[in-house]
């Protein structure tokens, strides 16, 4: 019997405060800026690259130090950030402001900020992935999409994309990352509140996601949120007697206790064999789910 299974490679998807450490990548021609041992800003170029508007300022995106500068790979940082993870995301790296569209207003006319990364907490239309990528925005921080809209956005299966069997075809550069994953679901609360607070910050983004390797796309802000208390290091292992969230599937939301996790794999209802765990949910139904649904709350 076993009753442990990887998921969050940090336990949860927010961690206040944590050490990081992250390449910059950089296209062949670009020209470093800085040396290994600098210390740089969330706002400072470290690298130039051209374009086809001329040469174009590559920004750190976070405080920190330059660890090792290696032409044709990138810049590596190194710094004390908020980290965000979510679900599924496309694209690699970018760094920008972030902005939210003005209350009430159309997805469809919206001024999009150039150079920022729009966040927008609910499920996001393709028109305004299409919208964000022609004015220049560098990225897109959504709750959720439709799977064949943002098909259409990256012209590519997605299964595909997100098993690494197909390179991504992103029309420009702008990365994109859906807190709560494919279909119709709202940003969390708690990663909402966060991302409002820092409104106007500069946030280092990066979309490079691999659900089988559990490698989630994520989002570093400078320094630590003191806002969310402390930070204790969650188990990085689900567990009986671990608080989860449901990710997604028809519980999508809901809270509960792991009761057990079976040695054996069970048959999920997409009809996949995978390893599942016994949940007491909050409102007392006990149900079987996979665990790659489960996000570990406590």
């Amino acid at each position: 019997m076993s009753n442990v299974a990887l998921d969050y490679p940090l336990g949860r998807p927010i961690a206040p405060a944590i050490t990081v450490r992250r390449r910059r990548p950089l296209p062949p021609g670009a020209v470093a800026r800085v040396q290994a041992g600098n210390g740089v800003n969330a706002l400072q170029p470290i690298a130039e690259i051209t374009t086809q508007h001329g040469r174009a300022p590559v920004l750190a995106g976070i405080d920190g130090r330059v660890v090792a500068v290696t032409p044709g790979v990138g810049i590596f940082l190194e710094g004390v950030a908020t980290l965000l993870q979510g679900m599924i995301g496309i694209g690699e790296s970018a760094a920008g402001p972030l902005a939210f569209l003005p209350q009430g207003e159309s997805p469809a006319v919206a001024l999009i900020p150039r150079g920022a990364i729009l966040v927008y907490p609910q499920p996001v239309p393709l028109t305004l992935l299409q919208r964000a990528a022609a004015h220049g925005a560098v990225g897109v921080i959504a709750a959720s999409a439709s799977a064949l809209e943002l098909e259409s956005f990256a012209r590519a299966d997605i299964s595909a994309v997100l098993e690494w069997r197909i390179p991504l075809p992103v029309p420009g550069p702008l990365v994109v990352i859906l807190t709560e994953g494919l279909g119709n679901a709202a940003m969390q609360a708690d990663m909402l509140a966060v991302l409002r607070r820092r409104e106007g910050e500069m946030a280092l983004i990066n979309g490079v996601s691999h659900p089988r390797q559990n490698m989630r796309p994520e989002v570093l802000l400078s320094g630590a949120d003191t806002s969310l208390g402390e930070y204790v290091p969650q188990p990085v292992l689900l567990r009986r007697g671990a608080l989860v969230r449901v990710a997604a599937g028809t519980h999508r939301g809901s809270r509960g206790m792991i009761r057990h996790i079976p040695a054996h794999s069970a048959i999920d209802a997409a009809g996949l064999r995978t390893r599942c765990a016994i949940i007491d949910l909050e409102n007392g139904e006990r149900v079987s789910l996979p665990l790659h649904l489960l996000d570990v709350v406590g």
